[in-house]
């Protein structure tokens, strides 16, 4: 699919030049932009169609699923908007946010955090219910996961690369828990974000092929604010917000 949709944004002068080939032959190629809305739209194909296997009319996680799809299916809109538009980055710290809204709205896990042991006796207790900070919390997570693949935007292949490795380690994290644990609710929040990862990943490496150096197409800010969304969202439902974080920091 992404070398036929290269040849019809190429039609529509959706393109750019390789800077990390600049004074060569190369140099002059044009390279097809947006090419993650390919990468985006076959996510969302995959994920749908999975539910139908996977859930009951009446499972608990359903709505959380379907509002986690519709963040990301957001994000992607928001990012094909950027690189049409060219949107500045004062608006683009704020559409991960925007984007994030339908998954915070269905959001109804806990929103307490476990006070660190030399600090409970100051504040006099173990847990804190941060309630509605705690959602904005979530949001401004968002922020930082999309903005953390979008910021190395421009050298071939690092964006992509550095989803499939946090992918990878997510994904080992997850079977790691789910293994070492006992509580059917916990299990299933950790396999929750396997079902949002295994299909990222697997549509990242189609596209590393692609934007590997030498790169035949750029990915845009559609596939980095996709891959971002995508891994905070299955984050945020697989309860690891904060070992998410540390992923991105490492990667």
């Amino acid at each position: 699919m992404i070398p036929v949709a290269s040849k019809y944004v190429l039609r529509r002068n959706l393109f750019g030049y390789d800077i990390n080939k600049k004074g060569t032959p190369d140099g002059s190629i044009k390279v097809p932009e947006s090419l993650g809305i390919v990468i985006g739209i076959v996510f969302l194909v995959v994920t749908i169609l999975f539910q139908y296997f996977n859930f009951t009319a009446d499972s608990n996680w359903l709505v959380e699923y379907n509002a986690a799809l519709a963040s990301v299916c957001f994000m992607i809109l928001l990012g094909f908007v950027d690189d049409v538009l060219d949107v500045p980055w004062r608006v683009k710290l704020v559409l991960p946010s925007i984007a994030a809204l339908p998954l915070l709205m269905a959001y109804a896990g806990h929103t307490t955090i476990i006070i660190p042991k030399p600090l409970v006796p100051y504040i006099g207790l173990d847990i804190l219910d941060l309630g509605w900070i705690y959602k904005l919390y979530m949001g401004l997570l968002a922020v930082f996961c999309t903005n953390s693949i979008n910021i190395h935007a421009g050298l071939n292949g690092l964006e992509v690369g550095q989803t499939v490795v946090i992918s990878c380690a997510i994904l080992i994290h997850n079977v790691m828990q789910i293994g070492a644990s006992t509580d059917p609710e916990y299990k299933q929040a950790h396999a929750f974000s396997i079902y949002l990862v295994q299909p990222l990943l697997a549509t990242s490496l189609a596209l590393l092929s692609f934007n590997w150096y030498p790169s035949s197409v750029f990915v845009g800010d559609t596939y980095t604010y996709f891959a971002g969304m995508t891994m905070a969202v299955a984050g945020i439902l697989g309860h690891f917000r904060c070992v998410s974080r540390i992923y991105y920091i490492i990667a």
